[in-house]
């Protein structure tokens, strides 16, 4: 935490899959996530960014 501003960083990973049954990717990949303290204390996300790619086809 820097002041008004907070960040996490993490890694994620998840599958997809198709409704039908037949079918999932995985995809896993880096994230960052950033706060901003509101003038009433609350925290907002002030921006998401994720690098996920597909692990496997």
């Amino acid at each position: 935490m820097v002041g008004d501003l907070a960040y996490t960083v993490c890694r994620d990973s998840l599958t997809v899959a198709l409704r039908t049954g037949e079918g999932e990717t995985q995809l896993a990949g880096h994230r960052m996530t950033v706060y901003r303290r509101q003038p009433d204390g609350r925290w907002l996300l002030a921006r998401d960014a994720h690098t996920l790619t597909p692990t496997r086809g």
